[in-house]
């Protein structure tokens, strides 16, 4: 079965990020060798030959959906300080499109991003689904807002923790009701 069916419920990054910056990467196990061929020889010839998890496939399960500024061109050096950053999240693109996706902290006129660090005064914590959606907020893994069939939800941090999120499509029924369908990389709230 995908890894799409194994996401855990609570996900581990919680703990770490409490004491030191952590960002959660997601990928596919893709082996494309599942399937069968009717009549082959030894030298790689198939007659018929059919696979059940075709690479374009199994890489849609689940991806990792980094974020550059709009005027920061995609080379190789921006999508390394993206990542180091931690200005990503992960996506069950199979589950649904997850373009749009955004979790900002505002502080005044500055608006940070996932990765940053951000002073609890006057922090407001802030969600874009793309899709209406069960969106959960957590402070350093434990629950701390969320919202039903919404595609915003904003709350405003009451300590200093590390704030990340999670989105469910509920309307899916199960097992998509119990699973992330985007998780994203903390906002650090000192």
């Amino acid at each position: 079965m995908p890894a799409i069916f194994a996401v855990p419920k609570q996900i581990s990054q919680n703990a770490t990020a409490q004491t030191r910056r952590a960002s959660l990467f997601a990928g596919t196990d893709a082996h494309s060798n599942v399937g069968f061929h009717v009549f082959g020889d030894d030298a790689g010839h198939k007659w018929l030959d059919l696979k059940l998890d075709r690479y374009e496939t199994m890489f849609r399960i689940v991806r990792t959906h980094v974020l550059l500024a709009d005027d920061t061109p995609l080379t190789r050096e921006s999508l390394l300080a993206a990542v180091k950053q931690g200005r990503f999240f992960a996506g069950f693109d199979s589950i649904g499109d997850t373009e749009g996706f955004m979790f900002t902290a505002e502080s005044g006129a500055e608006r940070k991003q996932m990765g940053d660090e951000v002073p609890l005064a006057n922090a407001n914590l802030k969600v874009f689904s793309p899709a209406a959606a069960h969106i959960v907020i957590f402070k350093n893994g434990v629950k701390f807002a969320e919202e039903f069939n919404a595609n915003e939800l904003t709350a405003r941090p009451d300590l200093p923790a590390a704030y990340r999120v999670e989105v469910y499509q509920n309307a899916l029924g199960p097992p998509f009701d119990t699973m992330p369908w985007i998780i994203s990389n903390p906002i650090y709230v000192r």
